[in-house]
């Protein structure tokens, strides 16, 4: 079929479909987006067709799908069905486990049952190399034998399956067969016997008697045997040698040297009777070792001649064919350089009696150009009279086993998403280090990294790009290990690097410089460049902690620390550090209590208006009722400790209660101002809160003001833009707070839905201190009001300033000049006060 990009055909060589719409196909789909398509389809219980298609593409763009139609039974399908007896069969499994073609026509298109297969597939879909093995499985009760092959051509796996006591009837059919010999060759020993008697030993019997009587000097009497054979001659001519000895005894002499001869001759016999029971045992013990070994390779190394023997199924698993090869050379020829050592001692502890058997594990180079683990496990068998020694053993293919042992190893010992070793590798490893320590007194350092600012990114962009800037970082780090510098993951975003060994601090101190320098220029995080810095902390060993807790702890501290001091740097642990810690934790204690008691409290600071002096507004700060703690100390605490979105929500509802109050005392209420912070507004019940607590209270949106600083507005710009605007739509007044104290961008106010922008003190008295900078402080008020946002300057202290930025017309003021914060009692007295302007 040509069928074109619509789904119709076009051309069918045989004339059934031309004109057809086949948009809707599958195969027509997946081809449609460049995709080449392929899949068995069955009509009935005689017809098997194998469906492919393909684009037709020109310049890059498909312009129509090519499929075609091919007889399975005529492209050597056939073959997967020829059944080798009652209970094998083949069959062909995809990548996704999905049977393609099988005996069982009903089994066609289902997912494949065979656990070993789809942990087959699952290693084929993961990369590894698998080209074919066998195994034994049970389906549905019964075992069966499987062996594969990956056709990495078709991404399928062709399978065989036969029934396990098929095979084993072979075991049975060889054990009987055996039996059945043993069996015939003692029943014709017997009647050997019994002949051998009749014909043998009664005429010896004689001859002997005969012999005896001439022993004791009756020569006059004969050997007596009548019938015409070997022994008739043989008693004529005795008869004739006794003749003989009558008249010469030498000829007598000479007649017993050759019967003495003749004794030489059977026991020679019977020796050889003695050695071909000897061989049979040990083929017998050969024959058990082989049912032993089932699919492994079997060897013999007669060690007394050096003579090797090796199976077939020896020679499949290594990938080479031997002849004649002497055992060392074997050993020189396929096991890796490095296990030659294990496997020789080996087999000299099992030879000299030191093991009850050979066993030990080896890697071979194969003639497939692979390199596979082998288990090598055999035994002595002594030969002949204790003359010679032989060695019979097998070899096992565990390379799976083996990998099996590493993944494992690796999921215990490593970090999954970025490759490096994990938080237990690294304490075992800082463990043994401490051990050097004690023993040889060599100084070592523990470097404890994080990421700052990295939960921005994952709330930002998400945990796909978060994952990847950390597998970046990662990468990063790998360039500054060496034998002297271990790294690991800790956990989220945190990374310990042990140091060894140091001389110097100064070589402690260029490491972490290097680090900080490797990430100041950015990452490529899936076509997004990511600014990220860091914090490290450093704690010397023995210096800063002999354990592995305190190493890692004030480690820690000295992380902290850094962070505390702007990012971006590296501390060295000191022991002033656990002190501030222990303050942060009595802080976040109290913070918990007073959350929990309601022992906070808001204080209230008027925003005066520039032409009238009335208070236009209040400004919402929290305290602590019964401590003296400042908000510089607390809240820096609770936004890293997260505690901050409880206390925002604490100072909206205190504000909504302080408001309904004044309305029901008929006071003329002014609008109240809470700030609200960057970890807040990525509450995603933010807005939610803040409309319930207005609820409540029965009070109107638009004596809430929120106030938003613009680092804390731009740190997720887009989503925090939604929240202005659904708060707007409320009734709540939107204030930008802190304006002028980061990186301010005036084309922003464009486009945030706001009321005020608030100029912090820090940015007046920027403007106030240096010539020529005033200018930048009118152009920000003008552009301010052309956007029709009303101007709020905090933190007047002076008159001469006030004078200057009311002339600029800056709406509303708030300072020192005019009020403190002060309590509620205050606030609510001077509502209605007018202050000098």
């Amino acid at each position: 079929l040509l069928i074109d990009k619509n789904g119709q055909v076009l051309i069918d060589t045989e004339g059934t479909a031309e004109g057809k719409d086949y948009s809707n196909e599958e195969f027509f789909r997946n081809s449609l987006i460049n995709k080449v398509f392929m899949k068995p389809i069955y009509s009935d219980k005689d017809t098997a067709k194998l469906l492919i298609s393909a684009p037709v593409v020109l310049n890059k763009e498909v312009i129509g799908i090519y499929a075609a139609y091919f007889d399975i039974e005529k492209i050597g399908m056939k073959f997967f069905s020829y059944e080798v007896g009652k209970n094998r069969y083949s069959y062909i499994v995809d990548k996704n486990g999905t049977i393609l073609y099988h005996p069982d026509r009903q089994r066609i298109g289902t997912k494949v049952e065979n656990e070993l297969i789809n942990n087959i597939i699952n290693r084929v879909n993961t990369g590894k190399m698998i080209t074919e093995t066998s195994g034994i499985y049970e389906y549905r009760g019964t075992k069966k034998y499987m062996a594969f092959k990956y056709m990495k051509d078709t991404d399928w796996l062709v399978i065989v399956a036969q029934d396990l006591t098929e095979l084993y009837a072979v075991s049975r059919n060889i054990t009987f067969i055996s039996v059945f010999v043993l069996l015939l060759f003692l029943i014709l020993a017997t009647k050997l016997g019994i002949n051998f008697s009749k014909t043998i030993t009664n005429p010896l019997t004689n001859l002997m008697n005969a012999m005896k009587s001439a022993e004791e000097g009756k020569l006059d009497e004969e050997f007596i045997y009548t019938d015409n054979d070997e022994f008739g001659s043989l008693s004529k001519t005795y008869n004739g040698m006794i003749k003989k000895l009558r008249s010469n005894y030498e000829e007598l002499e000479a007649l017993y040297e050759e019967l003495t001869a003749t004794e030489e001759e059977l026991r020679a016999q019977y020796d050889t009777l003695i050695e071909s029971e000897e061989q049979l045992r040990i083929s017998e013990e050969r024959y058990r070792i082989a049912l032993e070994a089932g699919k492994n390779g079997i060897f013999e190394w007669n060690i007394t001649k050096d003579e090797l023997f090796i199976s077939e199924q020896f020679e499949m698993l290594v990938g080479y064919s031997f002849k004649g090869i002497k055992m060392k050379e074997l050993i020189d020829t396929i096991v890796v350089e490095e296990d030659k050592n294990i496997l020789v001692q080996s087999f000299n502890e099992h030879i000299n009696g030191n093991t009850k058997c050979l066993e030990c594990e080896v890697r071979i180079n194969t003639g497939y150009g692979t390199t596979r683990w082998m288990f090598v496990k055999g035994r002595l068998i002594n030969g002949y009279m204790a003359e010679q020694k032989i060695l019979a053993g097998s070899l096992m293919d565990i390379t799976e086993r083996k990998e099996y042992e590493e993944d494992i190893k690796y999921l215990a010992y490593y970090d999954p998403l970025t490759d490096l070793p994990n938080r237990r590798y690294f304490i075992e490893e800082l463990e043994k280090e401490l051990n050097e320590v004690e023993i040889k007194g060599i100084k070592k350092a523990v470097f404890l990294l994080d990421l700052d600012n990295f939960k921005k990114v994952n709330d930002s962009l998400g945990h796909d790009k978060g994952d990847e800037l950390l597998r970046k970082v990662s990468t990063i780090l790998k360039g500054h290990i060496d034998e002297n510098v271990f790294i690991a993951r800790f956990g989220g975003d945190e990374f310990l690097i042990l140091i060894k060994h140091f001389e110097e601090i100064k070589q402690l101190k260029k490491i972490a410089k290097s680090i900080i320098e490797d990430l100041k220029d950015g990452i490529d995080v899936l076509g997004k460049n990511i600014y990220t810095t860091t914090s490290i902390g450093i704690a010397l060993i023995p210096d800063d902690g002999k354990t592995v807790r305190d190493i890692i702890k004030n480690a820690d501290t000295a992380m902290y620390k850094a962070k505390a001091e702007g990012k971006n740097k590296y501390m060295f642990f000191k022991s002033d550090m656990i002190d501030e810690l222990e303050k942060k934790i009595e802080i976040e204690k109290t913070l918990v209590e007073c959350l929990n008691n309601r022992g906070f409290k808001l204080v209230y600071q008027p925003q005066i208006d520039s032409n009238t002096g009335e208070v236009h507004a209040f400004e919402a700060l929290i305290r602590i009722k019964d401590k003296f703690i400042s908000p510089a100390e607390f809240i820096p605490v609770a936004e890293e400790t997260g505690l901050i979105v409880d206390i925002g929500y604490y100072v909206v509802e205190e504000a909504a209660i302080q408001i309904r109050e004044w309305l029901d005392k008929g006071i003329e209420v002014r609008p109240i101002g809470v700030n609200v912070s960057a970890v807040q507004l990525r509450d995603e019940h933010f807005v939610e809160k803040v409309k319930q607590a207005i609820d409540k209270y029965k009070i109107s949106p638009e004596l809430i003001k929120v106030e938003i600083t613009e680092s804390a507005l731009m740190e997720n710009s887009e989503r925090n833009i939604k929240i202005i605007k659904e708060l707007k739509e409320i009734g709540i007044k939107i204030a930008i707070d802190d304006f002028g104290t980061g990186y301010s961008s005036l084309n922003y106010l464009t486009y945030i839905p706001a009321d005020y922008i608030k100029l912090d003190k820090s940015f007046i008295d920027k403007m106030f201190a240096v010539d020529g900078k005033k200018q930048v402080l009118d152009g920000v008020t003008f552009l301010a009001h052309q956007l029709n946002l009303k101007v709020v300057v905090e933190g007047i202290e002076d008159r001469d300033q006030f004078k200057y930025l009311k002339s600029k017309g800056c709406d509303y003021m708030q300072g020192y000049l005019f009020s403190k914060p002060v309590e509620k009692e205050e606030a609510e007295r001077i509502i209605s006060f007018i202050f000098e302007v």
